[in-house]
């Protein structure tokens, strides 16, 4: 379920201007915020009582409605919720997280034909919105539907690009299926663009052994080489080839564009090492031993010149 917190909203709500435009006081803002905080720590009791009031007094407020309906989601009143989401499709506000938190509430109340209505209706408001094509992909992955799961969530790849979750999920199933190589892309694409945290270090895992599958019959890599600098040789053939073959092309031409720029910086192995850093802990640690500086190196390139190149490449 994501989680749609608009911090921005309430950041800038301090400000007399704002405070006119969402009609709460400063004192209700700092309650809001307290209230979203209880939820978010487990007290969505709490944070439900206090919302439950604010509402109240403020029917129209789309952040206090909002916040609410995602308490009772917390404290499983999936069907006050829906009930909370479904009203606020009307709103001004209303964006495509309104209908994924509706759909969310319904399918843990086990109404899975309504929630794929709610999905496809928000898809109908919001055409282009890659959150709710991967609800219908997770939607189809739970019906064990993996390659109608792996088209939708490749559509959300096309729709809004900058959005990792289609390419982790993309990529999880390509990478266990019998075509792991379909789902290099989509993993490198989600590592560029969610480069730290559990998910990345998940994904890492996923890609070391997608390549050393891929090692294990390409008879083109010099067998004498060390097991990174064969992934490297690899990689860079692949490269060579046209990343925009693999899978989803649009995928394949964005992290080629971005490859390409991390090659001809000099961080090729280093950046297949952070790639693969989750496979054979002695693998990257050997390589580490000795090339620290150059990983540092790299992780300074990528933070400044390649995360402005990985926006350009997947702002389009």
């Amino acid at each position: 379920m994501i989680r749609h917190l608009i911090i921005a909203i309430l950041a800038a709500a301090l400000t007399t201007t704002s405070m006119a435009q969402n009609g709460l006081t400063a004192a209700e803002e700092e309650m809001l915020q307290r209230a979203v905080e209880a939820a978010d720590d487990g007290r969505e009791e709490e944070a439900a009582e206090v919302l439950l009031t604010m509402r109240k007094a403020h029917p129209d407020n789309y952040a206090v409605s909002y916040e609410l309906g995602y308490a009772l989601m917390m404290k499983k009143d999936y069907e006050g919720a829906a009930r909370i989401f479904h009203s606020l499709r009307s709103h001004k506000e209303a964006d495509d997280l309104t209908y994924v938190m509706e759909g969310n509430a319904l399918d843990y109340m086990g109404r899975r034909g309504d929630a794929v209505r709610a999905y496809r209706e928000g898809l109908g408001r919001f055409p282009s919105s890659g959150r709710l094509m991967m609800e219908m992909g997770n939607i189809k992955l739970s019906d064990e539907q993996y390659e109608a799961a792996v088209e939708w969530y490749v559509k959300g790849m096309e729709a809004e690009p900058r959005l990792a979750s289609n390419y982790y999920r993309a990529a999880t199933l390509l990478l266990s299926s019998s075509d792991a190589a379909s789902g290099l892309a989509a993993g490198e694409a989600f590592m560029m663009l969610s480069p730290s945290g559990e998910r990345s270090r998940t994904m890492s895992k996923a890609l070391s052994d997608a390549y050393e599958t891929l090692l294990a019959a390409d008879t083109a890599v010099g067998p004498g080489l060390s097991a990174l600098r064969r992934v490297a040789e690899m990689k860079s053939r692949l490269l060579d080839s046209g990343r925009e073959e693999a899978y989803g092309g649009k995928t394949g031409r964005r992290v080629r564009e971005v490859e390409e720029a991390i090659r001809a910086a000099g961080h090729w192995t280093a950046y297949c090492a952070w790639l693969t850093r989750m496979g054979d802990a002695a693998i990257f640690s050997g390589w580490m031993a000795f090339h620290e500086n150059d990983m540092e190196r790299f992780a300074q390139w990528f933070g400044e010149e390649g995360s402005a190149l990985i926006d350009k490449a997947f702002d389009r």
